[in-house]
Parts: C-alpha cells; structure tokens; sequence
C-alpha cells in the first residue's frame, strides 16, 4: 500500500510506503565502522528506511545485498532516527565505495563511504 504525503518544504506530493516510519526518502548520515573486510557487519544510522529489513538494499559499487537488521533507536539524534545492519559482499574487492541504500526504488545520498581492507 503506497501512502502519498506532502512535502512541505518542496510543496510537491511524493509517494511512501507504510513500512517506511519516518514517512521520508532513504538517508545515511553515518556508518560503523567506516572499514572492514569482505564479510564484516556494518550499521547505518539515518532515516527513511524500511522496517521490513530485506526491502532495504544497500549497494557499494557493483554489489548489492539486502539489509539483515532493522532497529527505531532509542534517543535519536542529529537525523538518526533509524538504524540498518548489513553484511559487506563476500566477493568485494578491496576499495573505498560509496554506501546507498534502496528503498521502494528510491536511492539515499551517496556521500558516506566504506572501505573494503583485506
């Protein structure tokens, strides 16, 4: 079911989901850690993501595996308001990738980055 509410600050109307709390786009405002190898956990702090854990999808360059765990933090702050647990791809070769999460089709911002260590 797709729930339709407005953005005031655009005046625009844009669809979301009900599995989606915060009613807003997909945001990463930080990830921990920031470095790991192939196979490390990593949690993203934001908002706008899926409670259902498997709709979000985060991709790092070419790999794309879906969200293990979803969490409401208990005191949210400076925009985050959600957290999402992840499993780097196995076959990621090592380099510094930009982290976007997927949700419902719609991509987060692409500033926060995660660097693949041997």
């Amino acid at each position: 079911m797709i729930v339709v509410m407005p953005l005031i600050s655009c005046g625009q109307g844009s669809p979301f989901y009900d599995d989606v709390l915060t009613g807003a786009p997909p945001t990463v405002v930080r990830i921990d850690p920031i470095s790991g190898a192939a196979g490390s956990k990593v949690t993203i702090y934001g908002l706008g993501f899926s409670y259902l854990a498997p709709t979000n999808v985060v991709t790092m360059g070419d790999k794309a595996v879906s969200a293990d765990d979803y969490s409401i933090l208990a005191n949210p702050s400076n925009g985050e308001i959600e957290s999402i647990t992840f499993t780097v791809a196995a076959d990621i070769p090592e380099g510094e990738y930009p982290v976007v999460v997927v949700v419902h089709d719609t991509p987060s911002n692409a500033d926060i980055t995660f660097t693949v260590t041997p």
